[in-house]
C-alpha cells in the first residue's frame, strides 16, 4: 500500500511540474545574441517583415531557405566503383627447395607423411601442392599443374 501512495505522489508531482514548465515558456524576445548566425533574407521581404511588426499583424510565409548541406542526405548515390589492383601471376614451382619424404605413418587415425620437416595429412598444401595420397613409404602430390611422386630415401622411417 504504501508503495502505491508514493508512486502515485510521484506520478502527480512529474505531472504539475511538467505542466508548470510548459505553461511558464515564453520564447526569448529582443534582439538575437551577438553570436548568432545572421539570416539573410531578401530586402523586401525584411521590410514586409518589419512592417507586419509593426502594426502587428501575421508575419508572411518565408521562403524555403537554401540546403545547408552540400547534398541530400536521404537521395540514393550508387556507391564508387572499387579500386581493382592487379593480381600477381602465379608463382612457378618452387625449384630451389625439392621437396624431401623424410618418413610415413601410417596407423588406425590416418595417414602422414614428413615432408621437409613438416608433418602432413591427405589433402593438406605445401609449398603450393597438394597432398593426394600417402601410402607405404610413397605421397602423391598434386600442384603447380604437375603431379609429383615422393618415395622415401634410405635412412628414413616407415
Amino acid at each position: 500500500m504504501r508503495f502505491i501512495l508514493t508512486v502515485c505522489f510521484t506520478v502527480v508531482v512529474l505531472l504539475i511540474l511538467t505542466t508548470r514548465l510548459l505553461t511558464s515558456y515564453r520564447p526569448p524576445s529582443g534582439p538575437p545574441p551577438a553570436n548568432a548566425p545572421a539570416l539573410q533574407l531578401p530586402e523586401a521581404l525584411r521590410q514586409e517583415l518589419a512592417a507586419a511588426a509593426r502594426t502587428g499583424q501575421r508575419a508572411p510565409v518565408l521562403p524555403a531557405l537554401p540546403p545547408v548541406l552540400p547534398r541530400d542526405p536521404f537521395a540514393f548515390q550508387p556507391p564508387a566503383a572499387p579500386r581493382r589492383t592487379p593480381l600477381p601471376a602465379a608463382s612457378p614451382p618452387p625449384a630451389a627447395a625439392p621437396l624431401r619424404l623424410q618418413a610415413t605413418i601410417l596407423d588406425r587415425h590416418g595417414a602422414l607423411a614428413f615432408i621437409n620437416g613438416t608433418l602432413v595429412r591427405e589433402g593438406d598444401t605445401l609449398l603450393g601442392y597438394t597432398v593426394v595420397r600417402i601410402a607405404e613409404g610413397i605421397v602423391e602430390l598434386a600442384g603447380h599443374g604437375t603431379r609429383l611422386t615422393l618415395r622415401l630415401e634410405e635412412g628414413g622411417e616407415q
